[in-house]
């Protein structure tokens, strides 16, 4: 498929969505962080534009990030771990502010259509806990958690349903796979599958030293 062809086709699938003002802002955004830092001549390639989209759609909760996934090949762990980067330095207003994990998978359980669990890969017990919000991880619709540390670092926490079609091979720590990490500009991302759920962290290299 051409890339004009494709463009055609996500314009005609946004506005059978029918975005409103947010939305479009929204997407907007995401479009802007795509090409933030590149050549000029590298900027709206295919891949930028596409999952710009992506990851725009499926904030707004309209499904194109998905439609397009179904189109494409499997994102893998390195757009997976950016894509968790990028709504980690971007944070916005959180949809519920509560300190309580409970109250948050009850309020993400029918968008996400499943519930929330405590990961025995993440050190809740060391992080106090400030809400959540919706946002994007590969265009699918995703739980984003924040946490801060006793020293006031920000600490997000990610959960999705794991599509091993879409998001590609996960390690798998209930088959005592490692989880991917990557470390970029002073942060750290953590990336793995537990319990069918893919599951996501960042923070600051220095946050949670030893963890």
């Amino acid at each position: 498929m051409s890339e004009q062809n494709l463009r055609q086709q996500i314009r005609k699938r946004l506005k059978q969505a029918h975005l409103d003002e947010n939305q479009y802002s929204d997407l907007e955004e995401l479009m802007a962080r795509e090409n933030q830092g590149e050549p000029e001549g590298n900027r709206l390639t295919r891949r930028g534009f596409v999952t710009g989209v992506a990851t725009a759609a499926g904030l707004a909760g309209i499904g194109v990030g998905s439609w397009w996934l179904l189109e494409s090949r499997s994102m893998g762990p390195e757009t997976l771990t950016a894509e968790v980067l990028r709504n980690h330095k971007w944070l916005k207003p959180l949809d519920l502010n509560t300190e309580r994990f409970d109250q948050l998978a009850i309020y993400f359980a029918d968008g996400l259509n499943f519930e929330l669990i405590e990961s025995h890969r993440f050190p809740h017990d060391q992080l106090a806990l400030e809400g959540g919000r919706y946002c994007s991880l590969g265009g699918i619709k995703a739980a984003q958690i924040v946490f801060r540390t006793p020293e006031g670092q920000v600490v997000t926490f990610y959960q999705t349903r794991y599509r091993p079609e879409k998001a590609g091979p996960i390690p798998r720590i209930d088959d005592n796979d490692t989880p991917v990490t990557v470390t970029q500009d002073g942060y750290r991302v953590d990336l793995w599958v537990e319990q069918g759920i893919l599951m996501a962290s960042a923070r600051e290299v220095d946050a949670l030293p030893g963890v």
